[in-house]
């Protein structure tokens, strides 16, 4: 049984005693605190533990989001793959900068939907920051105890429109001579090792970052051995895709490209990766000198060039025409689920962008006026007998 407090009769607050003549508050990490003596009253001994109490309070409240993020990413981001891992530190440091006057106690859905409103104009990354700040605050509430409910949860953010946009023949041609182009110059040994990249990704219908990570290792005889490392941590699928003529021609080029016996199938010149970065630069460069050929084509033959061309389209664009061409060349779903290395077919058709427009069967004519007993008849057609 607990001791009975023995100054309770003096009508104290919590955590407050006396000792010594002198009023002491004990904080909650045990530390004794003098608010005034005996002599001086009550009413001064209330004052200084309002004023200590305060303390306690704003300590609570600081702005700690800023340092939550920081010890969230440090026991986060070593589980994370090298190119999420940069991504996630760049999109918590606009979230610190977002929330750098909050506590996590303090931040409320209505804090959560004013920040994410600021990318109203691009649902994308809206999802992607409502993604990470509830990955956050789940950590928060588990493991690190410091508040009750997740505030991203009552939140829904707008799911943004199904891209269709599907590389040409005629625009991954271009594309592909175009990569040759870095800051070394056109023909250069990065240039080629791109070109390559890119057109490796499409000949095995792998995502670019499995392409950049390939070792020589899992090119074997009867294929390319991948494991995708987005699905490395959730179905864990695998696959082997054949060696083709074409897909053994880029893998001659960069045997040729090699440097050192470097691990990796495709490496720079001190035998490290390329970064996502990287692969999106040398796209950015290649882009323009590929539109600027395809116009000045299009001149000598008296063509008018189409405005759209290579616009609004991604490295990540190949994925998606790979297996749509292989879907158009009769291979079944199954047969590309397996390719992607996909855990459901439901997953494969998102990467379909099949243009294809179903044609209606049903043609009208306009009505044309007929004699005055028509008009009658069809009038009483058009009344109910019931009326």
């Amino acid at each position: 049984m607990r001791r009975r407090r023995k100054d309770l009769d003096l009508g104290l607050p919590k955590r407050v005693y006396v000792r010594h003549g002198a009023f002491h508050f004990v904080s909650t990490d045990g530390k004794w605190h003098r608010l005034s003596s005996v002599e001086e009253g009550t009413v001064k001994m209330l004052e200084e533990h309002l004023r200590h109490v305060s303390d306690a309070i704003n300590a609570v409240t600081a702005a700690d989001m800023p340092q939550r993020i920081d010890e969230f990413l440090a026991a986060h981001c070593p589980k994370l793959q090298p190119d999420t891992r940069t991504e996630y530190r760049r999109m918590f440091l606009v979230i610190a900068r977002a929330f750098h006057e909050f506590s996590v106690a303090q931040v409320e859905p209505a804090d959560v939907h004013r920040f994410l409103a600021s990318f109203a104009d691009k649902p994308t990354a809206a999802r992607a920051y409502k993604a990470r700040l509830s990955t956050f605050f789940s950590y928060c509430v588990f493991p690190a105890k410091l508040i009750s409910h997740n505030p991203c949860k009552e939140l829904k953010v707008r799911r943004p429109p199904t891209r269709d946009r599907y590389v040409s023949h005629l625009e991954f041609a271009y594309a592909s001579n175009a990569m040759t182009r870095t800051r070394g110059g056109a023909g250069s040994r990065a240039g080629r090792l791109m070109r390559a990249l890119f057109d490796l990704a499409y000949l095995s219908s792998q995502r670019a970052t499995d392409i950049r990570r390939l070792k020589w290792n899992r090119v074997r005889a009867d294929g390319i051995f991948f494991k995708p490392s987005k699905t490395d941590s959730s179905s864990g699928a695998r696959v082997l895709i054949p060696r083709t003529p074409e897909i053994n021609e880029v893998l001659e080029r960069l045997q040729q490209l090699r440097i050192n016996d470097s691990p990796l199938v495709i490496h720079q010149a001190d035998g490290s990766g390329y970064t996502a970065a990287a692969l999106r630069s040398a796209w950015r460069r290649a882009q323009p000198h590929a539109i600027k050929e395809y116009r000045k084509d299009c001149a000598a033959a008296g063509v008018e060039p189409d405005p759209e061309f290579l616009q609004k389209c991604t490295v990540k664009d190949l994925r998606a025409k790979a297996l749509t061409d292989a879907k158009r060349a009769g291979y079944s779903l199954e047969q590309l689920k397996v390719m992607a290395a996909h855990s459901s077919t439901s997953t494969t058709e998102k990467y379909f962008k099949d243009r294809a427009v179903e044609v209606s069967e049903v043609t009208m004519s306009l009505p044309k006026k007929g004699s005055k007993l028509d008009s009658v008849q069809n009038n009483a057609l058009d009344t109910d007998p019931e009326e």
